[in-house]
């Protein structure tokens, strides 16, 4: 994989395409409000073992985050779920990419990267990707 590849290439080629609206809506109000149910390290709190696999989640890394609170609606998604989805969007990171672990740049930044940072630029990036959606979306006029 080229060194120039960074967290950030990753995140607007494989993986906030592949994110719902409301994902990255959830997402986005999260990061701004600091919420500290976004967590960095772990994918989810509980962590995802065979005892708290359908337990909701309690934290999140940002894109299990992104995937738990968008489901609001939808009550009791577990663990177990949110960890499915996870994968899943992972793996087609990957795919995208053409890389097997291309989603490691962005993951191991969100675990490495001081939480201010973090937050901050990850928000940024979320708000692109919001805003470039906006503008491809066509008007109804």
């Amino acid at each position: 994989m080229p060194e120039l590849v960074t967290w950030r290439l990753i995140w607007r080629r494989a993986i906030s395409p592949q994110l719902e609206t409301l994902e990255l809506l959830a997402l986005q109000a999260g990061l701004a409000r600091d919420d500290k149910n976004i967590i960095q390290r772990h994918t989810t709190r509980p962590f995802h073992t065979r005892p708290h696999r359908h337990e909701e989640p309690q934290a999140c890394c940002p894109l299990a985050y992104a995937i738990w609170k968008s489901a609001d609606n939808i009550p009791g998604i577990t663990i177990g779920e949110v960890e499915e989805h996870f994968a899943r969007l992972c793996a087609r990171a990957d795919q995208i990419e053409g890389h097997a672990n291309a989603v490691r740049f962005f993951l191991n930044w969100v675990d490495d990267a001081p939480r201010q940072e973090m937050v901050r630029e990850l928000l940024a990036e979320v708000i692109l990707a919001l805003t470039a959606r906006a503008i491809a979306m066509p008007s109804s006029a």
